[in-house]
C-alpha cells in the first residue's frame, strides 16, 4: 500500500467530513492534522483554526503551533505551543515545538529548559534527546569555565541515559563531540569510529581534534586532510594544522570548529503522533488518553463523556486570522 495515495484519500474523505458537519471540531483537526502530514502547512491553518473556534484543545493548539512553525511564524508558534502548555502541562510535544519556536526567535536558554522539560516527561524519545544534547552543546561553545563544563556534562548524561535504536549515528556523533570537548579523547575515538554521519569530513574533523589530544599528530594530521575534502570545514582544517606545526604559539582566540549539528525533522514530530507517543506509557504524557479519545466517534450530549465538551474547555482561543492566543507571561 502507497502511504501518500492512503493519506491523499484520508484529506478527501475528511474534507467531505468537514462539508457534511462543518460544526464538528474533530474532522476539521484531523483534516489540518493530515494536511500537516501530506507536509502543506499553509492548507493545515484553515481547519485547525476552524477546530480551535469551537473547542479548546490542547492537542490542536499543539498541531497550530506545528503549522506556524513550518511556515517560519516562530512567535505565532510558541504562543500557541504556550496555550498548549497551560491547558495540559504534561504535554511533551507542546515542549519540544515551543522549544524549536524559541530556537527560531534566538531564545536558547528557554529553549533548552523546554527541551528538559520534553525529556522529562517522554524519557525514551530519541530526538528530544539530541535537540537537548546539541543545543547544550552549542551553549558550551558559546561560554567556558564550570559553566560550560556543566553543560558538557548535562549532555553527556542526557545521552549516556538511554542506549540509541534509530537515530544511531546521530546518537554516536554527537556523544562523541561532547567526549572530545570534555577532554575524553580515547572514548570519543571510539564513539566516531566508523561513523560516515553528518557527513565524512565533518567526522573526520572531531578525530582530528581527538587523536591532536592525545599527542597523536601524524593521525591527527591524515584526519584533517580528510576534513579540508569540505569547503566548509577548510579554514578551520587549516587553522588546527598551523596548532599542530606550532605546538609552542600561543593559542590564538580563535572561534569554535563549526559543528553541523544534527538536524531534526519537525515531521518527525507527526510521525510521533501515530506511532511513539501513542505507544509510550500514558503516564508520561497526560495528554495522550484525550488524544485518543479524539479518534472516537463524536458524542453530542454534554453528559456522554466521549462528547467533545467532556474533553476540552468550551470557552475559545482568541486566533480569528490566526492570531496567536494571549502570552500569559504578558498578562496583568
Amino acid at each position: 500500500m502507497d502511504p501518500l495515495q492512503d493519506l491523499e484519500e484520508a484529506i478527501r474523505h475528511l474534507e467531505q467530513s468537514v462539508r457534511l458537519s462543518p460544526g464538528n471540531p474533530r474532522y476539521s483537526a484531523l483534516l489540518g492534522e493530515a494536511w500537516l502530514l501530506r507536509g502543506d502547512p499553509d492548507a493545515a491553518i484553515a481547519p485547525l483554526q476552524n477546530s480551535l473556534q469551537r473547542e479548546t484543545h490542547p492537542r490542536i493548539a499543539c498541531l497550530m503551533a506545528l503549522a506556524l512553525l513550518r511556515l517560519d511564524r516562530h512567535q505565532d508558534a510558541e504562543q500557541f505551543a504556550t496555550a498548549a502548555i497551560t491547558e495540559t502541562a504534561a504535554f511533551h510535544r507542546a515542549y519540544f515545538i515551543r522549544a524549536e519556536s524559541r530556537i527560531g526567535i534566538g531564545n536558547r536558554m528557554e529553549a533548552v529548559s523546554d527541551l528538559r522539560e520534553a525529556v522529562a516527561l517522554a524519557p525514551p524519545s530519541e530526538t528530544y534527546r539530541l535537540r537537548l544534547a546539541g543545543h547544550l552543546l552549542d551553549l558550551a561553545f558559546e561560554s567556558s569555565g564550570d559553566h560550560a563544563r556543566a553543560g558538557l556534562e548535562e549532555a553527556r548524561e542526557v545521552l549516556e541515559a538511554r542506549t540509541p535504536l534509530n537515530q544511531v549515528d546521530a546518537w554516536h556523533y554527537l556523544l562523541g563531540c561532547v567526549l572530545v570537548e570534555l577532554g575524553e579523547a580515547r572514548q570519543a575515538l571510539r564513539r566516531l569510529d566508523d561513523l560516515t554521519w553528518p557527513t565524512t569530513s565533518e567526522v573526520a574533523l572531531r578525530r582530528a581534534q581527538a587523536h591532536a589530544l592525545l599527542g597523536e599528530t601524524e593521525d591527527a594530521r591524515t584526519c584533517l586532510g580528510q576534513a579540508r575534502v569540505d569547503p566548509d570545514l577548510m579554514e578551520e582544517a587549516d587553522r588546527m594544522l598551523d596548532r599542530l606545526d606550532n605546538p609552542t604559539a600561543d593559542a590564538p582566540d580563535e572561534p569554535r570548529p563549526k559543528r553541523h549539528a544534527p538536524r531534526t525533522e519537525l515531521l518527525t514530530v507527526l510521525h510521533m503522533t501515530s506511532t511513539e507517543v501513542l505507544s509510550m506509557p500514558q503516564e508520561t504524557d497526560e495528554a495522550t488518553a484525550s488524544e485518543l479519545e479524539m479518534l472516537q466517534p463524536s458524542g453530542t450530549d454534554e453528559n456522554d463523556p466521549d462528547s467533545a465538551k467532556q474533553i476540552a474547555r468550551t470557552e475559545e482561543l482568541p486566533i480569528a486570522d490566526v492570531k496567536p492566543p494571549t502570552d500569559p507571561r504578558n498578562a496583568s
